[in-house]
């Protein structure tokens, strides 16, 4: 007599030990291959998506593996506006880079001293003061300053730097600046001249040399000089200011910062 197949259930009492998930594990995983089976009553189901679902079959003693709790979602009007804004930034909150204190955009000025007033002179010859009024001190590596002249040399001209320093606000820790070779100067036509401006020297800075915050100053003393020390008229020059035997605050030289197109002091020709 043909004997009767074992029931399913019977099959499974009888695969248990060898398939049984670990302690704890609500699930064994697909990637074993078949149907995922759980504990008992517990049926693992893969949706249309590829995701596994828990079915609970109501004839069983043992409850269905609760969901892990989440955390509820802020959807209040703050909550969203904040969202909208960093989504607008372009920038993913849990990426955010900590904030780097820095001095972009630390508020300038400059005062200029003339260190040659007469109009007719073989030097053109001043002394600028750049004050930093920010919070934090200022490199000097993204200034540079523009005097604008015309050119009444009869040669190429030349620049030199006489000193520079930096200094706090109360005086109390000047520091020397290289002035040979921190401090450069070139020369350009400027793009749209005038009766008072065809030429513009650009003194720049390298090295690490920084002007101090809150009031902290670089001084930076200049001449140009053409090859034969020809004499240059001053009087119709756009920066110079023969009454200014002080430092007095000048808009007429220019300071600008680098990756900004507008000067941050000053008004050119």
């Amino acid at each position: 007599m043909l004997s009767r197949p074992p029931t399913l259930a019977a099959l499974l009492l009888t695969l248990a030990p060898a398939c049984a998930a670990d302690p704890g594990d609500a699930l064994k995983s697909a990637a074993d291959g078949g149907t995922p089976v759980g504990s008992e009553g517990v049926q693992a189901v893969v949706d249309a998506g590829g995701a596994v679902q828990n079915t609970f079959d109501a004839s069983s003693s043992v409850p269905p593996p609760q969901p892990e709790a989440t955390t509820p979602v802020d959807t209040s009007p703050a909550a969203d506006a904040a969202a909208e804004a960093i989504a607008d930034a372009g920038v993913d909150d849990a990426m955010m880079a900590p904030e780097i204190v820095t001095c972009p955009t630390c508020p300038l000025e400059l005062q200029y001293e003339v260190g040659s007033a007469m109009a007719s002179s073989q030097q053109i010859q001043f002394n600028v003061k750049i004050i930093n009024h920010g919070t934090a001190d200022q490199p000097m590596s993204s200034l540079k300053v523009r005097y604008y002249y015309t050119n009444d040399g009869t040669s190429a001209p030349a620049y030199d730097c006489d000193n520079a320093a930096t200094n706090t606000a109360n005086d109390q820790n000047y520091h020397a600046v290289d002035r040979t070779g921190s401090v450069h100067g070139a020369f350009a036509a400027v793009a749209m001249a005038t009766t008072t401006a065809d030429t513009y020297l650009e003194v720049s800075f390298t090295g690490a040399d920084a002007i101090p915050a809150s009031g902290g100053y670089a001084l930076v003393q200049n001449r140009v000089h053409d090859g034969t020390y020809a004499s240059y008229n001053q009087a119709n020059d756009y920066s110079f200011a023969p009454a200014d035997s002080a430092f007095t605050d000048s808009t007429t030289i220019v300071v600008l910062r680098d990756g900004l197109a507008m000067p941050a002091w000053g008004m050119e020709p």
